[in-house]
C-alpha cells in the first residue's frame, strides 16, 4: 500500500461527514481491535484499518451515479441492486479507492466491495470488516450487542451470527436479498455440518 492512514482518512473527510464518519471512526476502531485480538499480523491489521475508513465512503453518492459508476467499471450488477442502487456504494467505494487514491490490494478492495452483502469468499479482512460495521460499539439494537459477545469469544462465530441477523433482518422487513449473501450463509451452514 502506497497510500498512508492519513491520506486515506483525509479522502474519506472529503466525502463523509457527520454521524456517518462517527460510524466509520467505530468501524476503525473496533475491527482494528478484533484484528489485534484475534492475532492478525501487522499487515492484515493495516488492511482492516483502511478498508474500514473506506467502507462507506461512497455512501452518500446520489443512487442514479451509484448505478453509473457500477457500469463504467464493468462490475455485475443484481436485479436486487438495480432496484436499491444504494447497495453498490461498497463497489463504488472500492472502484473509487482504486481510482482516486491508487490502492490495488485485493483484500482491501474486496472487504469494502462486499461489506453490505457479503460473498462466499471472504477473507480475514472482509471478515472482520463485515462484524465490525454490523457491531460497532455506536450500533445500539441488541443484535449488535450479542455480536460483540460473540466475537469476544469466536470470530467465526460471530460472522455466521452476522450473516444470520443480516439475513433475518431482510426477510422480517420484506426486503430482497442479493443471491451472493444467500450463497454465503449457505456455505456457512454447509461448512457447520
Amino acid at each position: 500500500m502506497e497510500v498512508t492512514e492519513e491520506q486515506v482518512l483525509e479522502y474519506v473527510r472529503s466525502q463523509i461527514d457527520g454521524e456517518l464518519l462517527e460510524h466509520t471512526l467505530r468501524v476503525l476502531e473496533y475491527s482494528s481491535e478484533l484484528a489485534k485480538r484475534n492475532g492478525q499480523d501487522q499487515v492484515a491489521c493495516e488492511r482492516v484499518r483502511i478498508a474500514a475508513l473506506l467502507h462507506d465512503s461512497a455512501k452518500n453518492i446520489p443512487p442514479a451515479k451509484l448505478l453509473e459508476i457500477s457500469l463504467k467499471h464493468d462490475h455485475p450488477i443484481d436485479p436486487v441492486e438495480r432496484d436499491h442502487p444504494g447497495l453498490l456504494h461498497g463497489a463504488v467505494a472500492a472502484f473509487l479507492a482504486r481510482e482516486e487514491l491508487g490502492i490495488d490490494d485485493p483484500s482491501i478492495l474486496r472487504a469494502v466491495s462486499f461489506h453490505t452483502t457479503g460473498e462466499e469468499e471472504m477473507d480475514v479482512v472482509a471478515r472482520l470488516l463485515y462484524i465490525a460495521d454490523f457491531a460497532e460499539p455506536g450500533r445500539d439494537h441488541p443484535t449488535a450487542s450479542t455480536a460483540r459477545e460473540i466475537a469476544d469469544r469466536n470470530i467465526d462465530e460471530a460472522f455466521r451470527y452476522v450473516v444470520g441477523e443480516r439475513l433475518h433482518y431482510l426477510i422480517d422487513s420484506g426486503k430482497a436479498i442479493i443471491p451472493r449473501t444467500l450463497h454465503l450463509w449457505n456455505t456457512l451452514t454447509a461448512d457447520s455440518g
